[in-house]
């Protein structure tokens, strides 16, 4: 409540001096409500550990029998539905960005591309990518430096996740130090960094010059520290960088997390890496298995204990499950781009492939036995049946030669078939460009008809006007230029719609011509700007300035000078520039 006070504050007060005097008032109130909250804190966790110490040592004494049966038909339902879990990722998504519209200033812009990174991060890199630059763009605008450190780390997150590790080095090289920072940002930078140098150790990287890359401690004495004590993500990197297991606060934070949830499929890797180390193969597939399904039911599409389960002995690698595992993972990869891990999804496929080929390898051993028998057997019944073979010759010829001509007769009904579809396609297409240039047709003529009554009703009041001796008032009128702009804009509208039905692909046509950095937008869907307009007469023929000038009502000079505008920003030679616009659309007409 005091924070949300503090940022009202911030939102109403105008006067500096006690807008200061407030937050520092506002400070201090919320750092003591800190300390007390934190003593509570402190005195409930010992009172608990002290009631629940020794059940907890009792339950962890032994560890819980598992059964992997229902455990895999648990992850193959789970499996099964995993385009469900897509779509519902997508409908909170599309959810979320039916938001935008009524975004009002860049900081509600910020917090909703804040919202769709997060949840893009582990489904779509590409679009989390995007929104992490509008992130970027929006924070620029609000002037915020800490909103755009948040933004450009979270771009560094991307590349990290996806191991493109050269360029997520490039980024955190240009970062200011993490000791400079505010405290969340500091904590978002070292679970980057030590997300960084794990996966840096992973997969041994050695073409990038990285300190500290192989030990790891050092990562963790580094940057640990900069992670909150309860946070569920400091035990997790703690346990990834020096691989030391407290197993038993493993179970109880993902005890504590919803799920399904990604963080319980973080912490349950770990639990499961812990078994693997001491050889306890049946908890290491109970725990690898259930971060998959937390993975899974979660969309999330960086999953990897599903990879380890297919390269795990437990799985029948002739198996339908090893398939469909499988096609999963090679769906997540195809979409999230992981190279370093990639790797993995390579040798399960080279796993279940050597097994398939194993078993069409045996299979064509038995089928070289059985066609010896059937030659044997064919031999001894050819003399049998060939004096029936020899009279039913002349019956096959004639079969044959009803076979040819049902050949013949198909392929004429199939090219009869493909003449039919592309005559109705062409009809279709005829009906289609009919109905656009009679939309246009009318659009234009309903223009003029407009026009000539609006002229009509306009020479009527000035008529009016005069004979009621308001000559100033009269003059004033025909002075006005409102209604010629009117007109124009309506003009000009109708054209940008008639232009843009016939190219829609203009504006990409046009922007290759221009610099990657100067590319151009329409200003709202459907409407040219003047530069746009002015080269999309170019396009159609019109390409001199005093034609293209009486065209759309500007002068000479000012085509001139848009013209030269747009040709200064060509990845082409300038005297060629407005040759390339005349014949923009030649493809089209070939």
């Amino acid at each position: 409540m005091l924070t949300r006070y503090k940022e009202s504050i911030t939102k109403r007060e105008n006067k500096p001096e006690l807008q200061e005097r407030l937050r520092k008032f506002v400070d201090f109130a919320i750092l003591k409500s800190s300390i007390r909250n934190k003593y509570m804190r402190i005195l409930t966790i010992t009172l608990i550990v002290g009631l629940f110490l020794p059940i907890t040592m009792m339950i962890h004494a032994s560890d819980v029998a598992v059964d992997l049966d229902k455990d895999f038909i648990r992850l193959d339902s789970v499996v099964a539905k995993r385009h469900t879990y897509i779509k519902e990722k997508e409908k909170e998504i599309n959810t979320t960005k039916q938001i935008l519209s009524s975004a009002e200033n860049s900081a509600d812009r910020y917090s909703i591309y804040k919202r769709l990174y997060d949840l893009y991060v582990k489904f779509h890199p590409d679009s989390a990518s995007v929104y992490a630059s509008l992130c970027l763009e929006e924070a620029k605008k609000m002037g915020s430096k800490d909103a755009e450190k948040m933004a450009q780390i979270d771009i560094v997150m991307i590349s990290i996740l996806r191991s493109d590790l050269y360029a997520a080095y490039t980024r955190l090289r240009e970062m200011d130090s993490i000791k400079v920072m505010p405290p969340v940002l500091q904590t978002k930078l070292a679970i980057a960094l030590m997300e960084f140098y794990v996966r840096a150790n992973m997969f041994k990287t050695s073409d990038i010059d990285i300190p500290m890359a192989q030990d790891l401690a050092l990562v963790w004495e580094t940057y640990g520290k900069y992670l909150p004590e309860d946070s569920w993500k400091r035990e997790y990197y703690r346990t990834s960088l020096l691989k030391e297991y407290d197993v038993d606060k493993l179970k109880s934070l993902v005890a504590s997390s919803p799920r399904p949830s990604i963080q319980a499929a973080m912490l349950e890797y770990h639990i499961a890496t812990y078994y693997k180390s001491i050889g306890d193969d049946d908890h290491y597939c109970h725990y690898i298995i259930e971060s998959a399904i937390d993975d899974v039911s979660c969309a999330n599409r960086e999953v990897q204990s599903l990879v380890y389960i297919v390269n795990s002995p437990f799985v029948d690698k002739k198996s339908r499950r090893a398939f469909e595992y499988t096609m999963l993972c090679t769906e997540n990869a195809e979409i999230y781009k992981d190279v370093g891990r990639s790797r993995l999804i390579v040798e399960a496929h080279s796993s279940i492939t050597k097994e398939f080929e194993h078993e069409l390898q045996k299979r064509a051993n038995m089928f070289i036995v059985i066609i010896v028998a059937l030659i044997f057997m064919l031999m001894l019944t050819v003399f049998m049946y060939y004096v029936i073979i020899s009279k039913r010759r002349s019956q096959q010829r004639l079969l044959e030669q009803i076979s040819d001509i049902n050949k013949q007769l198909s392929v004429k009904i199939d090219s009869e078939q493909k003449i039919k579809n592309e005559l109705a396609e062409s009809y279709g297409q005829l009906k289609t460009e009919i109905a656009r240039r009679n939309k246009n047709f009318m659009n234009v003529y309903l223009m003029v008809g407009k026009y000539i009554s609006s002229v009509q009703k306009f020479n009527k009041d000035i008529y009016n006007l005069i004979t009621a001796g308001k000559l100033e008032k009269a003059r004033s009128m025909l002075n006005s230029d409102e209604q010629t702009a009117e007109y124009l804009r309506s003009f000009y509208q109708q054209f940008d719609l008639a232009f843009l039905s016939i190219h829609p692909d203009f504006l990409e046509r046009f922007n290759r011509l221009l610099l990657p950095d100067k590319q151009m937008r329409l200003p709202e869907p459907g409407v040219l700007s003047p530069e746009l307009r002015i080269y999309a007469l170019v396009s159609i023929g019109i390409t001199d300035s005093v034609s293209i000038a009486e065209f759309l009502q500007y002068s000479p000079q000012t085509i001139y000078n848009y013209r030269l505008k747009v040709r200064h920003n060509a990845c082409i030679p300038e005297k060629e520039f407005a040759n390339t616009v005349a014949h923009l659309f030649d493809d089209q007409e070939q």
